[in-house]
């Protein structure tokens, strides 16, 4: 099947020729029926665009800017419209005039990026969250329940600070269900956490009707406005249980008696997340006190309710694991790499849990055998793609291609910043200069799932050097594997 691809000089800033790009690619091997140049194909050349992309079977466009107009605009396509960014990426820097073989291996790339389907891993979130802290637990809890448009059901668990006095005031009405004490665990994911902790304190938040009676009776005033008992002055002479009566809201008794709740989602505003592992499974956040990140993590779980799907990025073999036979243990090399502990030894093999992966193919660059595979997309598709990008560089005149191998997060970020700024300001700032003419970036959904063996398959296709950049977000752990 041929592609149809469409090209932008963004109003004569990128320097592209759609004749040499269609030979280039026809060159490589990358079919493609049509190959048209525009300069304003998302404004002007709107109209003509929309026939262009009318009942074509496969198509990509080389802009990501207007990636929302443009897949509209092409609604009736069979398949979905698929972007490449040649523009910040080659066109724009000091080096754009040299980028033609650039644009040629990134074109055909995203020709080439077809993906087979694979096995899915599926949540379901109700939006049942808990908030876990202490003042800013209690505020977002107001802000998130007083919204009659939001789909969470708000609870909140108030922790102690450096006594409890730091608890913050309880309002004057029910909204949502608060309750206190010191957190013993938390495990799970998305729409399936576990959550353990020992009520720390005589009065129960949840069973507290807020009359203030005991507030009233306690002559040690050991209640506050928290309506929480600071056990260091109280005396024992329980007039607040007298004072609460039926309603039976404070027993000395069950101070540091264990709860648990099952949640959907997690937000913990304490200063130390509730786990060690550098990637947090998908449903928690830990902002702490940073009001940016609290703000993201409302908005992200706010859309978090409802059925979702990832991929299930890995495919495991056991009879080819060398972890453990006869009860004794040989290989750790994927549980020792991966930064969500989704792995774990079990029986003569290993066991990974698909709903706390995240994908980043780290255990299938570590193991030796052959047990652990990556799948999204696996080798010999990545394989694929830069074959023919580094064939339609050679066919485009380009020489000496460096391969830049990075993840999908930050690093696409900066990249794009890289080209951007060295599009708009080169004149006035020359140190700007946006990616040499001879580096290629190949996205990866984590740069730790590609390995020697695709770096030594690059090499044998013509790349001078292969090159994986961290942009400093990933778990340390990946970056001595591939070092290694």
């Amino acid at each position: 099947m041929s592609t149809r691809v469409l090209t932008c000089s963004c109003n004569d800033t990128v320097d592209v020729d759609p004749s040499a790009l269609k030979r280039a690619l026809g060159g490589a091997g990358v079919k493609a029926d049509l190959v048209m140049a525009g300069s304003q194909l998302c404004r002007r050349q709107l109209v003509e665009t929309s026939k262009w992309l009318e009942g074509v079977d496969d198509i990509v466009v080389t802009c990501t800017q207007e990636r929302a107009l443009f897949s509209e605009t092409g609604h009736s396509a069979v398949a979905p419209i698929r972007f490449v960014n040649i523009r910040e990426q080659a066109g724009w820097g000091v080096e754009g005039r040299a980028a033609q073989p650039k644009m040629a291996a990134l074109v055909a790339m995203a020709v080439r990026d077809v993906r087979e389907p694979v096995a899915a891993v599926s949540y379901k979130s109700a939006g049942r969250v808990l908030l876990i802290g202490q003042g800013d637990a209690l505020l977002w809890a107001q802000r998130l329940a007083g919204r009659s448009a939001s789909p969470l059901a708000v609870s909140v668990l108030l922790t102690p600070g450096a006594g409890t006095g730091a608890m913050p005031a309880l309002g004057a009405t029910r909204e949502f269900p608060v309750f206190s004490g010191e957190i013993d665990g938390i495990t799970g994911w998305l729409g399936s956490f576990d959550v353990s902790w020992r009520q720390a304190n005589p009065i129960d938040l949840d069973a507290c009707v807020r009359c203030g009676a005991c507030v009233s009776a306690c002559p040690e005033q050991a209640i506050g406005q928290s309506l929480q008992v600071d056990l260091s002055r109280c005396t024992g002479h329980r007039s607040c249980v007298a004072a609460c009566g039926e309603i039976s809201a404070i027993d000395f008794s069950r101070r540091d008696a264990g709860r648990r709740e099952a949640f959907d989602l997690v937000i913990d505003f304490r200063d130390e997340p509730a786990f060690d592992q550098h990637q947090l499974p998908q449903g928690y956040w830990n902002p702490g006190s940073d009001a940016a990140r609290q703000i993201d993590a409302a908005l992200a779980a706010a859309e978090m309710v409802g059925e979702f799907e990832k991929p299930k990025f890995f495919d495991y073999r056991q009879n080819l694991c060398a972890h453990k036979r006869n009860e004794i243990v040989g290989c750790t090399k994927c549980i020792d790499v991966c930064s969500a502990l989704a792995i774990r030894s079990k029986d003569d093999g290993v066991q990974v849990e698909p709903h706390l992966c995240v994908g980043c193919g780290a255990c299938a660059t570590a193991c030796p055998s052959g047990a652990m595979a990556y799948g999204y997309p696996d080798a010999a598709s990545v394989g694929t793609r830069v074959r023919a990008a580094l064939a339609a560089y050679r066919g485009a005149g380009g020489k000496r291609p460096v391969v830049l191998l990075h993840g999908e997060g930050d690093a696409a970020a900066i990249l794009a910043g890289l080209g951007r700024g060295a599009g708009s300001s080169v004149a006035r700032a020359p140190q700007m200069r946006g990616l040499p003419a001879r580096v290629i970036p190949v996205s990866l959904h984590h740069v730790a799932s590609a390995g020697v063996d695709l770096a030594m398959a690059f090499l044998a296709f013509g790349a001078a050097q292969v090159v994986w950049w961290f942009s400093g977000d990933e778990a340390p752990q990946y970056r001595e594997l591939l070092e290694r």
